[in-house]
């Protein structure tokens, strides 16, 4: 956040503001033209004095400009939290089983469950590291700034060997994450993306890192695809 003020806070007291300040002008005009007019009538007005009355003037506009103001940290404040918000959809603890053997567990904790995933647990890997993957939708700045947030949708998990030689030879290790083989309708994003008003991209992503007992990765939506954060020290048993 980049006030201490939450964004309908802000709102709702620029409008509070700005509200009151134009209803202090109209109040101030009116009485201005009042006083005029019975002057004219004959009647003896009592005079504030020009002071007062630049004061008062004064003080009706700096409510109406911090009113404004407020009105303008909101969109700011909206949009900073839009392109840089983080949704935490997935949390995994890894560490090796056996280390000679290059076999490890993961434990997952679904953060944001959907309709299709399965509720997978536990999952055994061979590699030197897991690596997840998944398909990831990106709106232009502009809506993204309006409050879109990105699509996406976790595909697999799956064991990575950091020599090239062992990748080939050993028997893949893929954990699927939802019931699916295939999706028709990311599929069809994926072939037509370019062609869609507002999407910026629709791509696949993976990312990958070495286990660790010690920690918990955590996957994470951004406005730039997704982030495995290292949580350490763990804080999900």
């Amino acid at each position: 956040m980049l006030t201490p003020f939450s964004s309908d806070q802000l709102l709702w007291g620029g409008l509070a503001l700005i509200t009151f300040g134009f209803m202090g002008l109209f109040l101030f005009v009116s009485r201005y033209f009042s006083k005029r007019r019975r002057r004219k009538q004959g009647e003896k007005v009592r005079r504030r004095g020009l002071l007062f009355g630049l004061v008062e003037l004064l003080i009706l506009f700096l409510m109406i400009i911090t009113g404004l103001f407020s009105m303008t940290l909101v969109v700011f404040q909206e949009s900073y939290r839009a392109f840089t918000e983080r949704q935490p959809i997935l949390r995994v603890r890894a560490f090796y089983s056996q280390p000679q053997n290059r076999e490890m567990v993961l434990q997952l904790q679904w953060l944001t469950p959907t309709a299709d995933t399965l509720q997978v647990k536990r999952v055994y890997l061979r590699g030197d590291q897991f690596e997840i993957e998944g398909q990831i939708l990106l709106w232009e700045d502009f809506l993204t700034a309006m409050g879109l947030k990105p699509g996406y949708k976790l595909t697999r998990i799956r064991g990575r060997f950091v020599d090239v030689e062992m990748e080939r030879a050993a028997q893949p290790t893929i954990i699927r994450l939802h019931d699916e083989a295939i999706d028709p309708h990311w599929e069809w994003l994926l072939k037509n993306a370019a062609r869609i008003p507002g999407v910026r991209a629709v791509f696949g992503q993976t990312v990958y890192t070495y286990p660790d007992p010690k920690s918990v990765f955590e996957v994470q939506v951004t406005h730039e695809g997704f982030v495995l954060k290292t949580l350490n020290p763990a804080t999900w048993k």
